[in-house]
């Protein structure tokens, strides 16, 4: 029995000649083994990192690289939320509005992260029913500090 490979070869081929696919109709991959083999090979190819920043950046946040390199030499190479220095700077933006906010350390933008999908209010509710007592330096409440960190510089 024969099938036709639908990739670019377009042969026809005994079924041999096409992988195991069980959800297919036949119970064979659409395109044969050869075929597969030389797409596989193609995305394999080594890509030019440059040309993957740039097109990351303009897809993703609308940045050209120079303007990237410009948010890392005016936050001198810091942290918007933590202030210390990243040894892998993340692109901060809003996911409502697409707004890039500035460059931050990996640690800050995932926390960041999750306070938007939760909420502060949420976050406060919970600090502020005394689920969690942490109190630092001078008998000030964790809300404090949370909120001095995450509501300056880049959340706004």
């Amino acid at each position: 029995m024969e099938k036709r490979c639908t990739g670019p070869c377009g042969e026809s081929k005994p079924l041999e000649a096409f992988s195991r696919r069980s959800k297919a109709k036949d119970g064979r991959q659409a395109w044969c083994k050869v075929c597969m083999a030389e797409r596989k090979k193609q995305l394999r190819k080594s890509t030019n990192p440059k040309k993957q920043r740039e097109w990351t950046l303009k897809h993703l946040y609308g940045l050209t690289p120079a303007q990237w390199d410009k948010l890392l030499t005016d936050q001198v190479g810091r942290c918007n939320l933590c202030n210390e220095s990243m040894i892998s700077p993340q692109v901060d933006h809003s996911h409502i509005s697409g707004e890039v906010r500035g460059l931050l350390c990996i640690r800050c933008n995932t926390t960041l992260g999750f306070v938007e999908q939760i909420g502060l209010i949420q976050i406060e509710d919970y600090l502020l029913a005394g689920r969690f007592s942490l109190v630092l330096e001078g008998k000030s409440p964790v809300w404090n500090s949370l909120y001095r960190q995450f509501l300056s510089s880049s959340y706004n």
